[in-house]
């Protein structure tokens, strides 16, 4: 995995019968398992934001069957059909430290203590969380002993040298 060997090549060198798409697959699910989560914490300058994908029933053999999901009929084009932050969107929850060190989680709601409670582990004490300004990155460094620092998006911030810009890149 770590080395990149074409599909055609394992096909070839390797001797694998299998369809080429049958081998990407298999890829793609092996590289899925193991670019989960970092088995470390996350420590130094920490930025951290929530950023929202579309409900996506794509491949979904219900409207085939004249079915609906979720109330609504299939999606052509286009994106949600209620404006704002709305069912129709996940929420998702990102942060990357100093390190380079990832952690993304999909969240079932927005409340704070489920922020609270997936991100808590994952932050160790004594570092620096950069947020928008949620409340729930508050709670989470009261709770690590780590600094918050809120990050204005517009206009001058409170500190320079932070800011949230890997992070919604």
């Amino acid at each position: 995995m770590p080395t990149h060997i074409s599909v055609a090549s394992l096909r070839e060198d390797y001797g694998f019968d299998h369809h080429v798409d049958t081998l990407l697959r298999w890829r793609h699910r092996f590289l899925a398992f193991v670019s989960a989560n970092p088995e470390g914490r996350l420590n130094g300058v920490i930025q951290v934001d929530e950023t929202y994908f579309r409900t996506s029933y794509k491949g979904h053999k219900t409207w085939l069957k004249g079915g609906q999901i979720d109330g609504r009929k299939a999606r052509k084009r286009g994106g949600a059909s209620l404006r704002g932050l709305s069912k129709e969107q996940v929420p998702v929850l990102t942060a990357i430290d100093s390190n380079n060190f990832i952690f993304q989680q999909r969240l079932p709601d927005r409340k704070r203590r489920t922020i609270s409670a997936t991100m808590r582990p994952w932050v160790e004490a004594q570092s620096v969380i950069c947020s928008d300004g949620e409340p729930a990155y508050r709670s989470i460094a009261e709770m690590a002993e780590c600094a918050h620092f809120r990050i204005k998006l517009r206009g001058k911030s409170q500190s320079p040298n932070l800011n949230l810009a890997r992070i919604n890149a």
